[in-house]
């Protein structure tokens, strides 16, 4: 997924108060080459919260290359949503529910996104049925 200069990002609705965990990997690419970074974010309350922030010039494109998502809540379901934000105007990307300890994973090599039970075990990932 690619933001372009300052003018694109990627929000996260939550649903409910609950904690939320984000950890958004990416690369920002120049015309001098690539630059690694990653944004972390926690969420307390239901708001919509940027995810990952502009790249900020406008020679520049950022891709997102991993983002984790996790319900650290003792007690909240959270039902999450998450857009791309091109000029104000939102793109849904996609819509999932997080029970307590899941987490949802974004991976631009494997092409997929995954949730993960409380455990560690796939839930479900993109393209498949649920499995648990």
């Amino acid at each position: 997924m690619y933001f372009n200069g300052t003018t694109e990002s990627l929000e996260l609705i939550t649903s409910v108060a609950g904690t939320i965990h984000v950890v958004a990997n990416y690369m920002d690419h120049t015309a001098a080459g690539g630059d690694p970074d990653s944004q972390e974010t926690i969420i307390t309350t239901a708001t919509t919260t940027v995810i990952l922030a502009p790249p900020g010039l406008a020679s520049t494109d950022r891709q997102l290359r991993s983002l984790s998502i996790r319900n650290t809540s003792n007690s909240a379901v959270n039902a999450l949503t998450i857009q791309k934000d091109v000029s104000g105007t939102n793109h849904e990307v996609l819509k999932v529910t997080l029970q307590v300890g899941e987490t949802l994973l974004y991976s631009e090599s494997a092409g997929q996104w995954t949730v993960l039970t409380s455990g560690g075990q796939i839930k479900i990932r993109s393209g498949e049925e649920a499995v648990a």
